[in-house]
C-alpha cells in the first residue's frame, strides 16, 4: 500500500512502562508496526507490551501536588484518542460511563499526528502543496530515530509539529 503514488507510510512507536518510569524512552517501536524500506516517518502511536504482559498492575503518576493518576500501568503507555459515539459499547464497559474518548493504540492513532503536522505546513505556506514536496517538508519535520538517516523502522524519524515553526520554503 505504501508503494502507491501519493501514500505515505506510517509507523507507531510509544514508552513502556511510561507509569512507573516517566524518563522511559517514549519512541520505542510499537510491536505491531510494520517495518520496512517504505516507512518514511513514525509517530505517537501507542504501545502495547505493557497491555500484553501485566494487564492489571496499577501506577501511580501525580500530575501536581494535588492530582494523582491511579490507573491500569497500561493506559500510560497509549493514547488517550477520540474514538465511538456516546452510546457504543466499548467505552460504556471499560469506563462505565458514555464517553467519545477512550485509550488506544495503533498506526491508526500516529497517522493523525502526521496528517496535523502536513496541515500545519499547507497552512503556514499558505496555499497547497504537491504531494511530493509535502512528503519531502515532513521529512524536514522529524527527529531521527534509530541508526542515523533514514532506516526501516522509523523512516526519516519521528514527526515534529515544533519543526514547522523553522520551515523554509
Amino acid at each position: 500500500m505504501a508503494d502507491l503514488p501519493h501514500v505515505l507510510a506510517v509507523s507507531a512507536t510509544g514508552p513502556v512502562y511510561w507509569g512507573k518510569d516517566q524518563s522511559t524512552n517514549l519512541d520505542k517501536l510499537a510491536p505491531y508496526s510494520n517495518t520496512g524500506a517504505a516507512a518514511m516517518v513514525s509517530a505517537p502511536g501507542g504501545n502495547t507490551v505493557v497491555r500484553t504482559k501485566d494487564y492489571n498492575t496499577i501506577c501511580s503518576v501525580e500530575l501536581s501536588k494535588r492530582v494523582t493518576l491511579n490507573l491500569p500501568c497500561r493506559h500510560f503507555d497509549v493514547v488517550l484518542s477520540a474514538c465511538c459515539s456516546r452510546k457504543a459499547v466499548y467505552p460504556l464497559r471499560t469506563y462505565f460511563l458514555p464517553t467519545r474518548y477512550a485509550w488506544l493504540a495503533g498506526t491508526s492513532m500516529a497517522a493523525p499526528h502526521v496528517a496535523g503536522v502536513a496541515a500545519l505546513i499547507v497552512a503556514k505556506r499558505g496555499r497547497p502543496v504537491a504531494p511530493d514536496k509535502l512528503f519531502a517538508y515532513l521529512k524536514q519535520c522529524t527527529n531521527d530515530l534509530g541508526p542515523k538517516g533514514k532506516d526501516d523502522k522509523f523512516g526519516s524519524g519521528r514527526i515534529n509539529a515544533g519543526k514547522v515553526v523553522s520551515l523554509k520554503f
